[in-house]
């Protein structure tokens, strides 16, 4: 029986040292994969909408295809069938808040919003935290926004 006990002394520490490193290991693996971005990454990302999602939210906006860019240095630009709004945005967490520069009709009065974003892939989408205008608020959220190549 002395003998066992000496065994089981004298693996304690490297046991407990083998199950560090795998602890660690596995760990450094799940990090890596649930790490969320930390900024909206540089691009142009487009949605198209159709008539039929014009049906959806009761004909208010045009048919057509719709761009969001976004620089490095907190730019972006957002290209609708038939305006172009620019202005700056930050990214706090999975919040992005914009503030146009050149707000337009219907939206002129609104130019600050905020929404909460994810990336998935290519897909960039929105969810509303805070924005006064529902035509702009449909259009950032109906559909994802994918990223060009």
């Amino acid at each position: 029986m002395n003998t066992q006990i000496k065994i089981v002394k004298r693996m304690r520490l490297p046991l407990a040292l083998i199950i560090a490193v795998l602890l660690a290991a596995c760990r450094a693996g799940t990090d890596a994969r649930s790490d969320p971005q930390e900024t909206i990454p540089a691009g142009t990302y487009s949605a198209t909408f159709t008539a039929a999602d014009n049906i959806r939210v009761g004909n208010a906006f045009v048919t057509g295809e719709s761009s969001i860019a976004f620089t490095a240095g907190g730019d972006f630009t957002i290209v609708a069938p038939e305006v172009v709004i620019r202005g700056e945005y930050t990214v706090t967490g999975d919040q992005v808040k914009f503030e146009e520069s050149n707000p337009s009709f219907p939206c002129e009065s609104q130019p600050v919003y905020v929404y909460r974003w994810k990336l998935e892939g290519d897909e960039l989408s929105f969810s509303t935290v805070e924005d006064p205008c529902s035509l702009r608020e449909m259009a950032m959220t109906i559909h994802p926004y994918v990223r060009e190549e």
